[in-house]
């Protein structure tokens, strides 16, 4: 008997101290995250950066900038896409400062192709008039596709800036005869004024003029989200119409494969 109440005291005490050690390793501070960013080990990082969203704490924003040059591709891409999600107005100037410095680094190259489109991704979700310098220095060798994506993005910035910035571009774009990039600098003015001009960077200017004391940028930024909402919802309903005709022409050639 006492060997039983013995052994069920020895049972609770392990129990007790295993929730208490659970408990305890549970509880993630920001100081835990980044000392698992600071990690050697690959898959402990990618766990970490996976976690930095819950935390707000500026030591994070700041140990995420350090790691963009990691070694690991992966762990860089998702250091990229944390950044982007940083909430707090510090963090969000800092990771794009940070970003914006990876630009030059990244542009031209066929290996780092993928990591550059997702820098000027972020750079657009972060929306920061102190990247519209860098989003613009561009030469006029660059590809249409990150050439258009980099304009989109400065597009993305609620600023008068972003807009002075974008018809100067359109502009130089054709003193030096880049057609392309100054069709593209057309698509990201119309995003982000809603305006239908075209290629006339004088009516632009003119517009612009007129209006640049009093242009609303919360309601365009509404107004893009609502566009992008329709959109959705419109590729939705054209998919299940595609899925339902893919089902129709499945069931019909079964049923002439069956008369067979």
């Amino acid at each position: 008997m006492k060997l039983t109440q013995l052994l069920s005291g020895l049972l609770m005490l392990v129990i007790v101290v295993s929730l208490a050690f659970g408990q305890e390793e549970g509880e993630r501070t920001a100081k835990n995250v980044v000392k698992d960013l600071r990690d050697r080990d690959r898959g402990v990082k990618l766990l970490a950066i996976a976690e930095c969203a819950e935390f707000p704490d500026s030591t994070i924003g700041v140990q995420l900038t350090k790691m963009l040059k990691d070694k690991d591709f992966e762990v860089r891409m998702a250091v990229v896409d944390a950044l982007s999600k940083r909430k707090s107005d510090a963090d969000r100037k800092r990771a794009a400062q940070a970003l914006s410095a990876r630009l030059k680094p990244l542009a031209g190259k066929l290996q780092t192709a993928e990591e550059y489109e997702a820098v000027i991704d972020a750079l657009g979700k972060l929306a920061q008039p102190l990247s519209i310098k860098s989003l613009l220095d561009m030469t006029i060798e660059e590809e249409r596709s990150t050439a258009l994506a980099r304009l989109m993005a400065v597009a993305e910035i609620p600023h008068k800036d972003a807009i002075d910035a974008l018809i100067q571009f359109g502009s130089k774009g054709r003193n030096r005869g880049t057609n392309n990039q100054r069709d593209s600098t057309v698509k990201a003015l119309r995003r982000a004024t809603g305006q239908k001009f075209n290629r006339d960077m004088d009516k632009w200017r003119a517009w612009w003029r007129e209006n640049r004391d009093t242009f609303d940028f919360k309601m365009m930024k509404e107004e893009r989200a609502a566009e992008a909402e329709a959109a959705a919802e419109r590729e939705a309903r054209q998919a299940e119409k595609r899925r339902k005709r893919a089902e129709k022409r499945k069931k019909r050639g079964e049923r002439e494969e069956g008369q067979k």
